[in-house]
């Protein structure tokens, strides 16, 4: 599990226009926070991103940046976004070759918010 400041891995993702996106091009400098969550199908997850939608302009003013991360399609992060009215980028790693797949010390994977282990219904991804 990575810790607050501890540096992240490099990493790229997808986001909702398709495009490639590395940790790099997001961090530019400033505080980054990475939201996991389990997917646009979870009530709670839904719940969480409205939540932090609703405090991302705090964030920006703070000099900050908020990127939401999940194994969604680009597809469903994008009628997420538009359901939600997430300002906030969206990032696809239906893979897990992102932050959360990084061997740490502590944890060979990053583990799911407690929020997104609370949801009830269940998704097969990967292999």
């Amino acid at each position: 599990m990575l810790r607050n400041k501890a540096a992240a891995p490099d990493f790229s993702l997808t986001d909702i226009d398709g495009n490639v996106v590395s940790l790099k091009d997001l961090h530019q400098g400033r505080p980054l926070v990475l939201l996991f969550f389990r997917g646009e199908f979870c009530p709670t997850a839904r719940r969480d991103l409205q939540a932090y939608s609703d405090i991302y302009n705090r964030a920006q003013a703070l000099g900050a940046e908020l990127v939401g991360i999940s194994a969604d399609t680009p597809s469903n992060h994008a009628v997420l976004r538009n359901d939600l009215w997430i300002p906030f980028p969206l990032l696809s790693d239906p893979t897990f070759a992102g932050p959360a797949s990084s061997p740490t010390p502590t944890s060979p994977r990053l583990s799911p918010p407690t929020s997104a282990r609370r949801c009830r219904r269940h998704r097969s991804v990967g292999p």
